[in-house]
């Protein structure tokens, strides 16, 4: 039984496909395949990124909460 696909509702049998058609359709399958690794990366780059803003975030709010409370202490 050969691999079946399908284009626009129509299914083929990639067994069933000219030389031509089967390089074709194996351009495709790697096509979609990257397609869906650099998905993948851009997922992971836009946690590492929210990561990175959270904790530039909270270093800059501890920055600012260090500025703050030396400034309450007044040694006269």
């Amino acid at each position: 039984m050969g691999r079946k696909f399908a284009i626009e509702g129509r299914e083929y049998d990639a067994d069933t496909l000219s030389d031509t058609a089967r390089a074709l359709f194996q351009q495709l399958v790697f096509a979609q395949e990257r397609l869906q690794e650099l998905a993948n990366q851009q997922a992971l780059l836009v946690r590492a990124r929210n990561g990175y803003i959270l904790d530039l975030k909270t270093e800059i709010d501890g920055a600012a909460a260090r500025i703050d409370a030396g400034a309450l202490l007044v040694m006269d």
